[in-house]
């Protein structure tokens, strides 16, 4: 025979579990705000800097002397997609037309590398087929990438 007293009791255990396991959303998700929040720092950080570096080599008349170019194309080729027009359309695909075609800076095994890149999931094809985000951005200046290297291997095949 089942106890009243048992009843109420397991009653009760199960209102507790369901309370910490909303409470542990709750945190869960204070959690993840927290890390987004972080990383928005970081990314715009990160961004900052990218922006900072490219605006001194502008204003050296694009003077690459100093610079990894290597790390810089990575840098650049990452942050192809944002939405921050000065970013990206006057200083990244400005720099890259300098290193590519006007600077011819970049060798064959530079640009082929370049060119995988851009053709991954994460430039040419990112978010495609998504509505009313801002990947378009990414795919739209990689492919004026593309175009820089398929320039400068028409000028001299590689």
């Amino acid at each position: 025979m089942v106890d009243l007293k048992e009843i109420k009791k397991l009653k009760e255990i199960k209102k507790l579990i369901k309370v910490v396991h909303q409470s542990g959303a709750v945190m869960e998700e204070a959690l993840c705000q927290n890390r987004a929040k972080l990383s928005e720092k970081r990314d715009g950080d990160f961004m900052n800097d990218l922006k900072r570096q490219l605006i001194e080599i502008r204003t050296n008349g694009y003077n690459f002397t100093d610079y990894d170019l290597d790390n810089l194309s990575l840098k650049m080729i990452r942050n192809i997609g944002s939405t921050d027009f000065v970013l990206r359309d006057e200083l990244i695909y400005t720099t890259f037309g300098q290193m590519i075609l006007l600077k011819d800076l970049l060798d064959k095994n530079q640009l082929n590398q370049l060119l995988e890149i851009c053709l991954d999931d994460q430039h040419l094809y990112y978010g495609l087929g998504e509505k009313e985000t801002d990947s378009v951005f990414a795919r739209a200046f990689t492919v004026l990438i593309i175009g820089l290297v398929l320039a400068a291997d028409n000028r001299q095949s590689f």
